[in-house]
């Protein structure tokens, strides 16, 4: 089992769409569709249903999808931890922009939020 198999499976079920599972993690259909026939595979047994009106998941697969938030949950704390050590702050930031956002205006919030973020761990 790899950890991109549970992306790509948690992907499906929070979009409800492999095409939109693909864009969200920036791969192909195809790659989402092979990750989770593997993830399957590997578990012996069905997890997400392809229906009319998109993908959704099995019971088994709503109770193993919790689990799959955990563990990618503390892998990412591990990963912060061990990168605090060495003095780099590592996570995920999600942006959302409004329509009037500029790109020169953009630029300088992520170089205002990378100045924090470096004043930070100064401090």
């Amino acid at each position: 089992m790899k950890l991109s198999q549970l992306e790509a499976f948690l992907a499906i079920i929070d979009t409800g769409s492999f095409s939109e599972a693909a864009d969200h993690l920036g791969l192909s259909q195809s790659a989402i569709s092979r990750a989770l026939i593997k993830l399957e595979t590997e578990l012996d047994t069905k997890l997400v249903e392809r229906h009319w009106d998109g993908a959704k998941p099995t019971d088994i697969g709503t109770e193993i999808a919790l689990h799959a938030r955990s563990t990618l949950k503390q892998i990412e704390i591990i990963q912060q931890k061990t990168a605090k050590r060495k003095g780099i702050t590592k996570g995920k930031l999600n942006l959302g922009i409004a329509l009037g956002i500029t790109p020169r205006v953009f630029t300088s919030l992520i170089r205002e939020f990378q100045k924090t973020q470096a004043q930070s761990l100064d401090t």
